[in-house]
């Protein structure tokens, strides 16, 4: 490889960042260290052996069995370029694998923290969203401290209750564990539940990854455009958001679900209309249906999320007798609620979910009723709010269309064929 050669090396690594995806470069800067260090190497060793016969220098005595390796013979089959070639080669593959390493350390925590601050400040949440999604698991682990050495740590602190967490004293005092002299034994289990505890120094204790993790979930989870831009155009990220188990996750959940069920585009309208399939015990939920599936084929995540309050405070504030506009649709011609118009009605969607909802929980012996005592406030403001001179103007209208219909069949108007032809909407049935 002459110096032009690696020059035009270079100048093509440097565009080839440049073309790379955004989120592949956020990734880089995760896990830069060991592919920067590689790349260091190779530099100076391909500048040496494109230099080689300028600044080539003799090897020392002492330092022979060092740098011997960096002297090349004259009469070598291999030339310097040659060996700057094989250079660039391993380079290359050297720091492709480094790249590769799809896992992110706990070490990358506090960098993934600043850099996921930085895109939520700029609004590049179509960025953000592929960034997160293969770590979020981690996260939530770390978050919760459920890594090894943090439970490890945890519980070698927690030997000396001196020094142990209020709900960890408060169980070892049910169970008769706390520090006493009464006996040889008691005060040798003392003694070495206090040895034990000095042993977790020597363990890392993963504060530092816990802060970053928490830090960036709490940014997730309180930012709410970010959830606008999850619920509109990334559901399917905002329901592994809702595995997570943090403190923030009820409060997302509640305004997440909102969003969904106030949009007849959401997934959560698609997702209840699609599944209408049963199973030998209750509603079966595929797989791809991810909300349904996530929540109900396990209940206990709609029962710990409490899936039922957004969605049923959401319908009794609709269905209020001051949303005019909304009660005049209900009290409209129900032509074609039956076939298409009920799949984008979020009251009936709604009154589906607590179906499923409901269904799942019994099934799977939930002893709680998810609030099913949601339902007599939907019927009373139902049927509250139902205009019956309202209704009887609609059919009354119907009436007399179908009479002049029939008395003038070649009229401007529809015809009387295609009046026999127009469904059976309840005005028309009851004509």
């Amino acid at each position: 490889m002459t110096l032009d050669g690696f020059l035009t090396f270079l100048t093509l690594i440097i565009a080839a960042l440049a073309i790379t995806p955004a989120v592949v470069r956020l990734r880089l800067r995760l896990k830069w260290k060991i592919p920067v260090a590689i790349s260091l190497i190779c530099f100076v060793l391909v500048i040496y052996l494109e230099f080689y016969a300028a600044v080539k220098l003799p090897c020392p005595g002492k330092l022979a069995s060092y740098c011997g390796y960096l002297t090349l013979k004259p009469d070598s089959l291999i030339t310097p370029s040659q060996w700057a070639f094989i250079v660039v080669i391993a380079w290359l593959v050297f720091a492709g694998f480094a790249m590769r390493r799809s896992k992110v350390s706990t070490s990358s925590l506090p960098t993934l923290s600043e850099l996921v601050s930085e895109l939520v400040y700029e609004r590049r949440y179509a960025e953000l969203v592929p960034l997160l999604e293969p770590v979020l698991p981690l996260l939530n682990r770390v978050a919760n401290r459920k890594l090894i050495f943090q439970r490890l740590r945890d519980w070698l602190e927690d030997r000396d209750l001196r020094r142990a967490p209020m709900e960890r004293l408060l169980a070892a005092l049910e169970e008769g564990d706390r520090p006493t002299n009464d006996g040889v034994v008691s005060w040798l289990k003392h003694r070495l539940n206090i040895a034990l505890s000095k042993v977790a120094y020597v363990v890392p204790s993963g504060r530092s990854a816990e802060r970053a993790a928490k830090e960036i979930l709490r940014v997730l989870f309180r930012t709410p455009a970010f959830l606008d831009f999850v619920a509109t155009y990334r559901p399917e990220f905002g329901v592994k958001m809702l595995a997570c188990d943090v403190t923030e996750v009820h409060d997302f959940c509640d305004e997440f679900l909102t969003a969904l069920i106030s949009s007849p585009q959401s997934l959560l309208f698609n997702e209840v209309k699609q599944n209408q399939n049963q199973a030998r015990n209750g509603y079966y939920y595929p797989e791809h249906n991810r909300l349904l599936h996530f929540l109900f084929g396990n209940a206990a995540n709609a029962e710990r999320l409490a899936v039922y309050k957004p969605v049923g405070d959401y319908i009794i504030a609709k269905i209020r007798a001051e949303n005019v506009e909304y009660v005049r649709y209900l009290n409209g011609p129900a032509d074609l609620f039956q076939n298409d118009e009920r799949w984008e009605d979020a009251t009936y969607v709604a009154i589906r979910f607590f179906d499923l909802m409901v269904s799942a929980a019994i099934w799977e012996g939930i002893k709680w009723h998810m609030w099913l005592f949601y339902f007599p406030p939907f019927m009373e403001q139902l049927v509250g709010i139902y205009d019956a001179g309202l209704t009887d103007i609609l059919y009354q209208r119907d009436r007399e269309f179908i009479a002049l219909a029939r008395r003038d069949p070649e009229g401007p108007g529809m015809g009387w064929k295609s009046v026999e032809q127009a469904g059976d909407s309840p005005a028309m049935s009851a004509a």
